[in-house]
Formats: C-alpha cells, sequence, structure tokens
C-alpha cells in the first residue's frame, strides 16, 4: 500500500497508466478529486473500491484503501505520487 505502480506504458515512454493502493496515512484521504493538487499531466481515470469499480468525478471523495487509476504523461509522475502517497 502507498506505491505506485505501473500498469502500462505507451507514446514511447510519454505517458502511462499508474496505479496506487491509498494508505491510510495517504495525504488524498477523505478529499475530493477536484480538491488534490495533481499536476495538469495526469488525471484519475478509475478508483477500485471494495472490488467495484468507480468512475470518478470531481466530487468524488478518496477513501482508505482505495486503488486510483490515474493516466500520467511527461515528468508528472513524482508529483502524483507526492500527491496520492505523501512524502517527497
Amino acid at each position: 500500500m502507498g506505491s505506485l505502480v505501473r500498469l502500462l506504458q505507451f507514446e514511447h515512454g510519454n505517458a502511462e497508466i499508474v496505479e496506487v493502493t491509498l494508505a491510510s496515512d495517504s495525504p488524498a484521504i477523505g478529499k475530493a478529486i477536484e480538491n488534490l493538487e495533481l499536476p495538469r499531466d495526469s488525471n484519475i481515470v478509475g478508483v477500485i473500491r471494495d472490488d467495484r469499480l468507480i468512475v470518478p468525478h470531481d466530487d468524488t471523495i478518496l477513501l482508505d484503501g482505495d486503488e486510483v487509476v490515474v493516466l500520467v504523461a511527461g515528468e508528472a509522475e513524482q508529483q502524483v505520487h507526492v500527491v496520492l502517497c505523501g512524502g517527497h
């Protein structure tokens, strides 16, 4: 939990889909997606909760244990990690 896993890489490595399982100490827990400071070159495309896929909206609140699937382009992966997992 709390680590970023690459699921798919495409466009010659310029974009990828990553998954993060939110740990209990994640700074994203309890926040709506619209309130996360995600980089412009990223977008949350799915949330898996209780073995169900949720198509997220801006007002979707993230919970402990959610598996968050993110499309990341460019060099935004590290910033996505900080927003969803904490740390630097």
